[in-house]
Order: structure tokens, then sequence, then C-alpha cells
């Protein structure tokens, strides 16, 4: 999939199909998606503007871990559940 995105010309002189790439990575984030919607449905009632905080609290994940450092939107990922249960503990 990365070699697809990168170069499309060079992923298919070494036998990699970019429209199948393309296709791949659609399903995994389609799945990934579906997955998430899963895990929401038994915490939030539907309705037509849900999802806005945990879409703000992965907002502000990745500004403060850094947009292309995985490792620190990790990290930062799990100081942030870590404060978040910390406080709805002993508030």
């Amino acid at each position: 999939i990365r070699a697809s995105a990168q170069d499309s010309e060079a992923a298919a002189l070494q036998g990699i199909s970019a429209n199948s790439a393309a296709t791949i990575a659609m399903g995994i984030g389609s799945a990934l998606t579906g997955a998430a919607g899963a895990l929401m449905a038994p915490i939030s009632a539907v309705h037509p503007y849900m999802g806005h905080m945990p879409l703000l609290i992965a907002l502000i994940v990745v500004i403060v871990g850094g947009v292309g450092n995985l490792k620190g939107t990790v990290l930062t990922a799990i100081l942030l559940g870590f404060l978040f249960t910390i406080i709805t503990t002993f508030a």
C-alpha cells in the first residue's frame, strides 16, 4: 500500500497493482471505521451530532503528539487516557 501511494509506476514495475492496493486500503479503513462505530454504539445514543467529543479528543491527541510522529501520538493518547481516567475517578 505504501509503495503504490508513493510511486505507482515503481510499484507497478514490482508487480503491485495500484487499484488493488487502493481497494485494500479502502477496505481496511472501512473495517476500522465499522469497528469504531460498533465500540461507540453502546456508549452514546444515536443522534445527528454524535461523535464530536471523540473527534475533538482525537484531534487534540494528534496535534499534541505530532502529526507525523506515530510514537508521540500513541504516547499522547495513552497519557490523555490516563489523565481522563484519573480525573473522572477522583472528581
